[in-house]
């Protein structure tokens, strides 16, 4: 029996077609090749149901964080793994890394926790550096006192209704100074002009600002350094986080703590970002 062109074609692109769906139902994959491109089409969402489970949780809150992970871990060594990001204030679960048999895993199957700054310490970092007027600036103090404290150069603690009417009233005065000398071959001139901002009551030098900077993390003092700018008609003001940088820092590494202190001991718990490779 002769076959022609187009049979011996047709039995060419099938072929490989054919081969490739026994061996995907030899592993009990749901999938089906397409003859036309040889292509894998995935047919599990046809099915009543998963063939594994998968999902990401995505929260804010860690208590949810540790209660969905106490729910989803497997009881088997080096499972579940967590990686944590002090910088971001981010921790990661993946659940199925590995799988029970000791195989590699998926890693499909994870829980995201991603704290948030409250809203006093967003409204501080705000005006971290900012160039604010009298008015502004006050009313960000009025907004806000009860976080704050005010105090001297000297430290001593300021009555805070009183250090915001200061900045309210605060004045711009300009001076001159004029000095001459004379000489018996000759004769100096100095001009010297100094600007002063000055007020009726005693002007804040620093802030103290309490809040939670996060929901989960404990409550802490910054303090803000008060300049004032006279270069202008009008005052302008600008308060500066002092060693912003060093409470970044412990923030930090209070998150991990938080972490290790929320999970069972001897979870695997990690610095760092981790990803599977594709």
């Amino acid at each position: 029996m002769s076959m022609d062109a187009t049979a011996i074609e047709h039995i060419q692109q099938n072929g490989p077609a054919a081969e490739a769906s026994v061996r995907l139902r030899s592993q009990g994959l749901s999938a089906v090749i397409v003859p036309k491109n040889c292509d894998i089409q995935n047919i599990e969402h046809l099915q009543e149901h998963r063939n594994r489970f998968r999902a990401e949780l995505k929260t804010n809150s860690l208590e949810d964080f540790v209660a969905y992970y106490h729910a989803n871990e497997i009881d088997m060594e080096g499972s579940t793994q967590v990686f944590v990001q002090p910088e971001s204030m981010t921790a990661k679960a993946i659940f199925n890394l590995y799988e029970l048999d000791g195989e590699p895993g998926h890693g499909d199957h994870t829980a995201s926790l991603c704290e948030v700054k409250t809203a006093p310490f967003k409204s501080l970092l705000k005006i971290d550096g900012t160039r604010m007027s009298q008015k502004d600036f006050a009313e960000w103090m009025e907004d806000w006192r009860d976080h704050l404290k005010a105090t001297d150069s000297q430290g001593e603690e300021l009555n805070l209704t009183k250090a915001i009417a200061a900045i309210r009233r605060i004045t711009i005065e300009a001076t001159a100074k004029s000095d001459t000398e004379v000489r018996s071959f000759g004769a100096s001139r100095s001009a010297m002009e100094s600007i002063e901002a000055k007020s009726e009551d005693q002007l804040p030098a620093f802030l103290e600002f309490t809040c939670n900077p996060y929901k989960d993390l404990g409550q802490r003092t910054f303090q803000l350094r008060v300049g004032i700018l006279t270069g202008e008609k009008q005052p302008v003001l600008v308060a500066r986080i002092i060693k912003l940088e060093e409470h970044e820092e412990t923030m930090a590494f209070e998150f991990k703590g938080l972490i290790n202190a929320a999970l069972p001991d001897g979870a695997p718990i990690y610095l760092g970002a981790f990803a599977l490779n594709r």
